[in-house]
């Protein structure tokens, strides 16, 4: 007769039946894996965790990082110059022009043809956006007669030169041309004043 589905397997006469399978597969793992040698036996055991690992690798990170803080931690000495406003003022101090004539501190530190091109651009820059004559004179012309209403008419071309001066002095601080002498170049402004600091890092004094 066939077998069916659902009958269990007959067993011959002297056959005994297996193990079942959950045990044999206990049985292979306990023989595949080595026993860990103890440290009675003289050798040294495995590390258990991470904190057990060999001291070296720890003390080859902390000689590459020592000489990066002993290096930054120093305070660069800096030496700085202003270009005072000369044009035209307006409340706050922002100003339509800015001294071109190169301070005889930069000497050594920046060529002339840099700091001129430096010095041309940020004016160029204030006058893209600087108020026309006309509404410069309306501003403060009626200004009494508008309990200064009408000095809002330049303040929104000022502010414009304002903003785009302080990206330009931003893009020359961080241009190859500048940057990599350590020059920067920054607006700074005050009630009825304003001027331009470049600062540079400072000449070694002689010993």
């Amino acid at each position: 007769r066939g077998a069916r589905a659902g009958d269990r397997p007959r067993l011959c006469p002297g056959m005994s039946r297996p193990p079942p399978l959950d045990e044999i597969s206990r049985d292979e793992t306990k023989q595949s894996v080595p026993a860990r040698p103890s440290s009675a036996e003289g050798g040294q055991g495995e590390p258990s965790s991470a904190g057990d690992e060999p001291s070296s690798g720890s003390s080859v990170g902390h000689n590459m990082v020592a000489p990066l803080l002993k290096e930054g931690g120093g305070r660069e000495r800096r030496a700085t110059v202003r270009l005072m406003g000369t044009g035209l003022k307006f409340l706050g101090g922002i100003a339509s022009h800015y001294e071109d004539d190169m301070p005889e501190e930069l000497h050594g530190v920046l060529e002339e043809r840099e700091f001129r091109l430096a010095i041309d651009s940020a004016n160029t820059a204030i006058l893209s956006f600087w108020p026309c004559m006309t509404c410069y004179i309306f501003g403060y012309a009626c200004a009494p007669c508008t309990l200064g209403a009408s000095l809002l008419c330049p303040r929104s071309g000022v502010s414009a030169s304002e903003r785009v001066l302080r990206n330009q002095l931003e893009q020359l601080s961080l241009s190859p041309l500048y940057s990599g002498k350590g020059v920067h170049f920054s607006l700074h402004k005050s009630c009825c004043s304003s001027f331009i600091e470049i600062s540079y890092p400072a000449p070694s004094s002689p010993p």
